[in-house]
């Protein structure tokens, strides 16, 4: 199991964008903040799966601790999604909590 820490932002129409700063591009967003896990855990898998594909390797996540007081934080929240790499692509691997 690899745990990748995502910033959720809350936005002021109740949407939420959740990005992961491990993976450049790996953005989801949500109108609602009760979507917005289920569709950043299906990004982070899709993203973790393309790098899989083209033989490229999965980076090593970011700790809570570093990206607490990371700058690009901002006042979002901070959210762990847990995958496991060697279930990418034959079943759904994630799993997500706030923390």
């Amino acid at each position: 199991m690899v745990t990748f820490m995502a910033f959720v932002r809350r936005q002021a129409d109740g949407s939420c964008t959740v990005e992961f700063p491990d993976l450049p591009g790996c953005v989801a967003v949500a109108a609602h903040p009760e979507h917005a896990g289920a569709l950043a855990g299906d990004e982070l898998a899709r993203y973790l799966a393309a790098l899989t594909q083209f033989g490229e390797p999965i980076p090593k996540p970011s700790s809570n601790a570093q990206l607490a007081h990371d700058p690009r934080r901002g006042n979002a929240e901070l959210v762990a999604f847990g995958i496991d790499p060697r279930l990418l692509g034959l079943a759904h691997a994630l799993t997500y909590h706030t923390l």
